[in-house]
């Protein structure tokens, strides 16, 4: 089927996860074909001949390896990114009341947090892991999570993080 290499294709050469309507606007397909272009792609690597799949990360699809494998590439760089491998305390605590409380003002992080958040808001914004909204609430901008978050989280939407907040 020549649709499911096209979307292979398009997947492998992305620097990101693609949404439905980013592969209809490649292709100037309807969305019905471009769904069963990727269900067949994802059929065909969910089987024990590849060592990666597609899996749905920030509310689109990517390629990813599946985990049985990822010991065997675990010594090699990370992704080119600008993502520490690990965020400090405050940066992810930060994070965490952003995930959890989006929109909401810095003054409402600080409040939350119990201190200043400047370095926080201010390294998070230039990581690409949150983002000012347009709007602002009484003359405060909001901010919230982006879809470099979800995909550097492991997450398909930010109702994951809701879920596993109850089970906490």
């Amino acid at each position: 089927m020549k649709d499911k290499a096209v979307v292979e294709a398009i997947l492998f050469g992305a620097k990101h996860s693609l949404k439905i309507k980013d592969i209809m606007r490649v292709t100037g397909w309807d969305s019905e074909r471009a769904k069963k272009a990727l269900e067949a792609v994802s059929e065909e690597y969910s089987s024990d001949m590849h060592g990666v799949e597609l899996r749905e990360l920030a509310r689109g699809y990517r390629f990813t390896t599946k985990e049985e494998y990822a010991k065997y590439i675990s010594s090699l760089a990370r992704r080119e990114e600008k993502i520490p491998e690990r965020l400090s305390h405050t940066l992810l605590e930060t994070l965490a009341i952003i995930a959890y409380k989006q929109p909401v003002s810095k003054r409402d992080i600080e409040r939350l947090k119990g201190g200043y958040a400047d370095y926080a808001l201010s390294k998070l914004l230039s990581l690409n892991l949150i983002r000012r909204q347009k709007k602002k609430r009484k003359n405060a901008y909001l901010y919230e999570t982006t879809d470099e978050f979800l995909e550097q989280f492991g997450l398909s939407n930010m109702e994951e993080i809701k879920e596993w907040a109850k089970q906490v």
